[in-house]
């Protein structure tokens, strides 16, 4: 098994340490920190007042997750955490307008973007008639994949009361002893498996009304980015366990468990899907299966990267997705995904192994 020797993590740890390449992946991450840039530079010329102290402009997707092609677009939401105020609707359209200025991708046509967040549905709406797609959605992306461009305190603020909902009504009753050791944060865990198995069943909804609009494009991020998003997900609560156990607990004794637990999650959360992916491969698997994971991720964004590509993915529709060779490429690519995260989870590693398999099944 390999294991982290210095200082450098995630994505960039693991090619220095196994001194691989994967170029596509390089220039995603290049690219998202030049656009998110961009934007913020672009609302500081406006008006660097424009998004009030107790709102934080925060975007999702490709950009958040430095994950930027070509054909990305610009999922983004004003979070507040105060009270109703008539002049936020006019904030969120000044955003809107300055993004259309840039030129950049408008997100889709759902609501679940482009417009406010209420931090109150975020934290207390969970689970229940209240808990809708689109809140759901928000939250859960606010945790796996967010990043502020501008108001990085309120988005802190925000996800740190999300996650001590979280933590709060999970925490087993057995964790009141200051000593005791952290578990997988199931209240979490369920609301990661839920939102992936949303997503699923609103892909075949989307399916059935629209089969022929970005079919294969759908299909192709389903299985492999959100797929990528969901296994992060389980990551980070799986490492409140495996990460505790390597711990120096004398270092906790004075610490309640629930902010262990806590601040567990935020150090995960702080990171993107895929460092969180190629963090665990450095602990927990071999070069072998970070070669598939990475080769294959490597070679779908180089696909979305590539216009015409992009365009006959979005143009394909199942009838005429037969036989298509690009198709063909990138449903193999989502098989080789799909088997090397099956090594990393029940293979590569044991404590791993044991949590799938006591957490993840029943």
């Amino acid at each position: 098994m390999a294991h982290a020797t210095n200082d450098q993590s995630g994505f960039d740890g693991l090619c220095t340490q196994w001194q691989q390449h994967w170029p596509a992946i390089a220039r995603a991450r290049q690219n998202a920190p030049a656009i998110r840039k961009q934007i913020h530079d672009a609302i500081a010329e406006h008006d660097s007042g424009l998004i009030p102290s107790d709102a934080a402009l925060v975007v999702f997707g490709s950009l958040s997750r430095n994950e930027w092609t070509s054909g990305s677009d610009v999922d983004w939401t004003l979070l507040l955490d105060t009270g109703a105020n008539p002049q936020h609707y006019r904030v969120a359209q000044r955003v809107g307008d300055i993004l259309a200025e840039l030129d950049l991708a408008k997100p889709g046509n759902t609501g679940t973007f482009g417009n406010m967040t209420f931090s109150h549905d975020l934290i207390h709406q969970i689970g229940g008639q209240e808990d809708t797609n689109i809140n759901q959605t928000r939250r859960l992306l606010m945790i796996l994949e967010s990043t502020a461009i501008v108001g990085s305190v309120v988005h802190q603020r925000v996800l740190k009361q999300i996650l001590q909902r979280y933590v709060h009504d999970g925490l087993p009753m057995a964790l009141t002893d200051e000593k005791a050791a952290l578990e997988v944060p199931r209240f979490l865990l369920n609301d990661i498996v839920r939102y992936w198995r949303t997503m699923a069943v609103d892909y075949a909804k989307k399916a059935w009304d629209s089969p022929n609009h970005k079919w294969a494009l759908r299909k192709s991020k389903l299985r492999l980015s959100r797929k990528l998003m969901f296994a992060s997900g389980l990551l980070m609560c799986f490492a409140c366990e495996l990460q505790e156990a390597n711990a120096d607990t004398h270092l906790f004794d004075h610490e309640h468990p629930e902010s262990r637990l806590v601040n567990v999650l935020l150090k995960q959360v702080s990171l993107t899907p895929l460092d969180r992916l190629c963090n665990a491969l450095l602990q927990l698997s071999s070069p072998q299966t970070a070669g598939r994971l990475l080769g294959a991720y490597d070679r779908f964004l180089a696909i979305l990267d590539d216009p015409p590509s992009r365009r006959t993915l979005t143009q394909l529709t199942p009838q005429t997705a037969t036989g298509n060779e690009l198709f063909d490429e990138v449903q193999q690519l989502g098989e080789t995904f799909n088997e090397a995260l099956e090594a990393l989870f029940l293979d590569d590693h044991q404590a791993l192994a044991q949590c799938i398999r006591r957490y993840g099944i029943f």
